[in-house]
């Protein structure tokens, strides 16, 4: 575990991938294949975290927080 390495004082960015409407799916869902949809987002995805990574150099945490929780799934528009 990371905060065996490291401790507890850091700060992490996570990642979701959605869930599904049923709790008992949770396995099945985000073991599947992704759909043609999801793979061709994956371009959009990853700059949307470069472009996350960049500003923690250049934001407070709080507003990257902001500025990153609620993005938008590429497939669920």
């Amino acid at each position: 575990s990371i905060d065996k390495l490291i401790g507890k004082d850091y700060t992490r960015a996570r990642i979701g991938i959605d869930r599904p409407a049923d709790k008992d799916n949770v396995a099945g869902y985000v073991l599947k294949d992704f759909t043609k949809i999801q793979l061709d987002s994956i371009p959009q995805i990853l700059a949307t975290i470069d472009e996350m990574i960049d500003s923690f150099s250049t934001m407070p945490l709080n507003q990257i927080q902001a500025n990153f929780s609620k993005k938008i799934i590429p497939w669920k528009n």
